[in-house]
C-alpha cells in the first residue's frame, strides 16, 4: 500500500507541475499525504486546496478528520464548522464534528 501511495503522490506531484490551480489535484495529494503518516505536509497540501477552492466542502472535512487524528481538537471543530457551512447536507460531517466534541471534552 504505501508504494501505490508514494505512486500516486508522484502522479499529484506531475499533475500539480501541468496545472498548479487544481484544488482536487491538492486534496488528493492530501489524502495520499496522510495515508503516508506525512500529516503537516498533508495539511498544507488541504490548505492549497482551500486557497483554490474555498467553497469545497471535502476539503475542509478531510482537513477536520486529520486534525482530530492529531488530537488538535479546536482546529478540527473549526474546519466541521467550514465544512458544514459549504454544504449542509452532509452527515458526515455532523456525525464526525460529535465525535471531536466528545473527545475535545475527553481530552480538555
Amino acid at each position: 500500500m504505501p508504494d501505490d501511495l508514494e505512486e500516486a503522490l508522484a502522479v499529484y506531484e506531475q499533475t500539480i507541475a501541468l496545472d498548479p490551480h487544481n484544488a482536487i489535484t491538492y486534496l488528493n495529494k492530501g489524502d495520499a499525504l496522510k495515508g503516508l503518516s506525512r500529516y503537516e505536509e498533508a495539511l498544507a497540501a488541504y490548505e492549497q486546496a482551500i486557497a483554490l477552492d474555498p467553497h469545497n466542502a471535502i476539503t475542509y472535512l478531510n482537513k477536520a478528520d486529520l486534525l482530530c487524528e492529531l488530537k488538535r481538537y479546536r482546529e478540527a471543530l473549526t474546519a466541521y464548522e467550514q465544512a458544514i457551512d459549504r454544504n449542509t447536507h452532509n452527515a458526515i460531517a455532523f456525525l464526525h464534528k460529535s465525535d471531536a466534541l466528545r473527545a475535545h471534552m475527553h481530552y480538555a
